[in-house]
């Protein structure tokens, strides 16, 4: 089961290095080809497993494989995630996230042992891959075996943060055993929800159970899923050690067809945005309008003022999205407070019981930030970048009607500019899901808290009046000392989304400026060698939109 998507990714590789030498030959940056071309030969799509400790996910990938390489007693702090996915032959490595790499046997897997000090600061997983038939009918998909976690922020944080725009979709496993399902894992599913992931559940050892039984926990399960998530769930797959793995192959592969939207989403767009420049250039050269040499000058004169003005314009708008942040803060914190207070009872059984606080009022923080951002922050950003429209510039002095060329409309540097800026600016912000590693953040400000009140939390014994330390103390220190946190992490993204736009904007002034240069060059030139340039810049134009066309019938 190959899948369209296949065929387009190798298309996209084979056609690319005859996109990069024309982009070479008529002076227009690589850099985000490169970038493009790179991440279409990457280009893969996860499905992570998440669940509590001995929920059955390392079992449930070994059935899949027919292959006992996982193994199924595991040690919590030595467990790393595995992506599992097809290759042609075996290779097995320890990866990190700074691009080193090491090579490590299936022995190593199974002792989880791999030679390397345990440093918490550090990213590692492993990259399994193997020639596998059932890994080879979804090649461009990986499994993604997650350490279980039954509390704590680290493992909720790495299950999002490092997998969520990089997956089809999210796989929950749950032991028959459990009955139902716990609070950790309703709080990771509640936060998958802003990012409009499909949920697939998976109930393990069933045969540990009467199939009534099963059958009750499943409704149980599956109520609680949707009860979160308010849809159902991609599918449901009741598996045990030798029975029915085939319906969760099949679930598996119903996924791999969620990886066209996400390959059109991570490549094909950002590469049509590049196509419309290259495209651009190529239009300037052909000069379909006939202009005249003494009329090009002109033309510069009005697009260079075009884009000062339009440098006017998005450093006012970069004062707006300023603005968006303090009134974002603000919602955020509102969310924290609300969310918190919900919990009233959960946080004070934790506080006297020694429970997972750290689990809640991180995750907590987490949803409240991701909420904030989904539904007030971006939207808002992205508001005001699309509010920024071509104009109607006024004539600079010096600029002579008499020319007789159009100065506005279809030809506005601006139009050109903003129609292949903003939409790549617009869709880098819709695949950010936290704009900076939150998870260490959230762990100190919630150490710095508990280092002061630990010992008036273990002398409030009774439930009422834990209650009341929570609300009248506890909510209202962690929400205010959150406020630099997520002050910080809004400024520093409105920072680097200014910082894009506008070099973006520079680059592709200077590009529609140099072609109107080049055009002037070769408007000196005989009126055989003006012929000669012309077939060649149509002969290129057709390669192009022939590339293009290829995008949408692979």
């Amino acid at each position: 089961m190959l899948g369209v998507k296949m065929e387009l990714k190798k298309y996209i590789s084979n056609e690319g290095n005859l996109l990069k030498k024309l982009s070479q030959k008529y002076d227009v940056t690589t850099d985000v080809l490169d970038h493009i071309l790179v991440d279409n030969f990457k280009f893969q799509v996860r499905l992570p497993l998440i669940g509590a400790f001995s929920s059955g996910k390392s079992s449930l990938v070994n059935s899949l494989l027919k292959d006992r390489i996982f193994p199924v007693e595991v040690n919590p702090e030595t467990c790393l995630p595995a992506e599992v996915h097809y290759g042609s032959e075996e290779n097995l490595s320890l990866c990190e996230l700074s691009g080193e790499s090491r090579p490590i046997t299936r022995p190593q897997i199974k002792a989880q042992d791999y030679g390397l000090a345990e440093d918490g600061n550090v990213t590692r997983w492993l990259d399994v891959a193997l020639p596998n038939p059932i890994l080879a009918q979804c090649p461009e998909l990986v499994l993604v075996d997650m350490p279980g976690w039954e509390s704590g922020i680290a493992q909720h944080s790495h299950a999002i943060d490092n997998y969520v725009h990089r997956s089809g979709a999210y796989c929950l496993v749950v032991s028959v055993d459990d009955g139902n399902l716990r609070e950790s894992l309703k709080r990771v599913l509640a936060e998958l929800k802003l990012f409009n992931k499909p949920i697939m559940v998976v109930l393990t050892k069933c045969d540990k159970r009467p199939e009534e039984d099963t059958e009750a926990v499943a409704r149980q399960i599956v109520a609680e899923v949707e009860s979160v998530i308010r849809s159902a769930p991609l599918a449901v797959v009741k598996v045990s050690r030798k029975k029915n793995i085939e319906a969760f192959i099949s679930a598996v592969q119903q996924v791999n067809q969620l990886s066209s939207d996400i390959h059109h989403q991570a490549i094909i767009k950002p590469l049509k945005a590049y196509i419309s420049q290259l495209e651009s250039t190529l239009r300037v050269l052909l000069n379909d309008d006939n202009i005249e040499v003494e009329q090009i000058a002109v033309e510069q004169q009005q697009r260079q003022h075009e884009l000062e003005v339009l440098r006017v314009q998005l450093n006012e708008a970069g004062e707006l999205l300023d603005s968006i942040v303090p009134t974002t803060v603000d919602r955020v914190l509102e969310l924290f407070s609300n969310r918190l207070t919900a919990q009233v009872d959960s946080l004070a059984r934790a506080a006297i019981h020694q429970g997972d606080i750290e689990g809640i009022i991180g995750s907590t923080q987490r949803l409240a930030f991701t909420e904030g951002l989904e539904l007030e922050f971006k939207p808002r950003i992205r508001q005001q970048i699309q509010s920024i429209s071509p104009i109607n510039a006024e004539e600079p002095q010096g600029f002579s009607v008499e020319m007789n060329f159009k100065s506005s409309g279809e030809n506005s540097i601006t139009k050109d500019i903003l129609s292949d800026v903003l939409p790549m600016l617009i869709g880098v912000l819709t695949r950010t899901p936290i704009l900076i590693p939150l998870a260490p953040l959230i762990t100190r400000l919630i150490k710095g808290v508990f280092a002061n009140k630990e010992k008036e939390f273990q002398a409030r014994q009774h439930l009422e009046d834990a209650k009341q330390y929570v609300l009248s103390s506890l909510i209202p220190d962690i929400c205010a000392r959150s406020r630099n946190t997520v002050e910080e992490a809004l400024l520093k993204s409105v920072a680097e989304i200014k910082q894009q736009l506008m070099s973006d904007t520079e680059l592709r002034g200077e590009q529609h400026l140099e072609a109107l240069r080049k055009l002037a060059v070769n408007l000196e030139q005989s009126q055989q060698q003006q012929r000669q340039l012309k077939d060649e810049y149509l002969a290129d134009l057709d390669t192009l939109l022939t590339f293009t066309a290829g995008l949408e019938v692979k």
